[in-house]
């Protein structure tokens, strides 16, 4: 099922949370399923272990987009845009 993909790619990212690859994975899953506030964490620790200014860029894009359109949360973007 998807909550076993869900937890299998959770213990990916907890024993190694710079996978950036577990974390896409894990990112998609939880947009499949609509977990927004899961998401946005997934998303912020992605930004944080991205070193490329380009992807970072295009992860906090998507956070802006998630924390804008499904969780409606304007003091978050806000604080995206600072």
């Amino acid at each position: 099922t998807l909550g076993d993909a869900v937890g299998a790619w959770r213990a990916i990212t907890a024993l190694d949370p710079t996978d950036i690859e577990a974390m896409n994975e894990l990112a998609r899953l939880l947009e499949m399923t609509g977990r927004w506030d899961e998401l946005v964490q997934v998303l912020e620790r992605q930004a944080l272990a991205l070193n490329v200014p380009e992807q970072r860029a295009a992860v906090l894009k998507r956070l802006l987009v998630v924390q804008r359109d499904y969780r409606a949360d304007r003091q978050a973007c806000l604080a995206l845009l600072r």
